[in-house]
């Protein structure tokens, strides 16, 4: 699984990378790529009862063989890729965003990096230590989806 996560965050930041020079409305990009990074996100809400039928149906001895890493991979491929390569676009289209309207993109880049890191830190924190416990894993990824969502609505329907 971190495979595939690290895997889609370089992909889609690589991607981005190369799109950069013919983004001309960076940030209308952004909120396709969040819509994108939620929608591609729901499938996950189905993982938990789609485990209860996979592994029983693979049985333990299948499980820990060759046909189980295969199959765990698929899974981690089709649901955990999508939305991570489209999480790795975010930071370079901020920047480029950034980068059109500012001068000193250096120093103005390091921050937004600075400040993306905090953030995703500070979620994973509040998503382990707290909603997880509170909410259980189905229940968190439905709100992690919601506040995504929710940070795409105009300030009119978000308020």
């Amino acid at each position: 699984m971190f495979v595939c996560f690290f895997l889609g965050l370089a992909l889609g930041s690589a991607f981005a990378a190369l799109l950069i020079s013919r983004i001309r409305r960076p940030w209308r990009l952004l909120a396709g790529v969040e819509l994108g990074i939620g929608l591609t996100c729901l499938p996950m809400l189905a993982l938990p009862l789609w485990s209860e039928r996979i592994w029983p149906a693979l049985g333990p001895e299948n499980l820990v063989s060759n046909w189980g890493a295969l199959v765990k991979t698929s899974l981690s491929l089709g649901l955990l890729l999508p939305p991570a390569f489209l999480m790795g676009m975010t930071l370079p289209v901020i920047v480029s965003a950034v980068c059109l309207t500012n001068e000193g993109l250096s120093s103005q880049a390091i921050r937004l990096y600075a400040v993306n890191t905090l953030g995703r830190v500070l979620g994973v924190a509040l998503v382990t230590g707290v909603a997880i416990q509170k909410l259980g894993v189905l229940g968190s990824m439905a709100l992690v989806i919601a506040a995504r969502g929710r940070a795409l609505l105009p300030p009119v329907f978000a308020g």
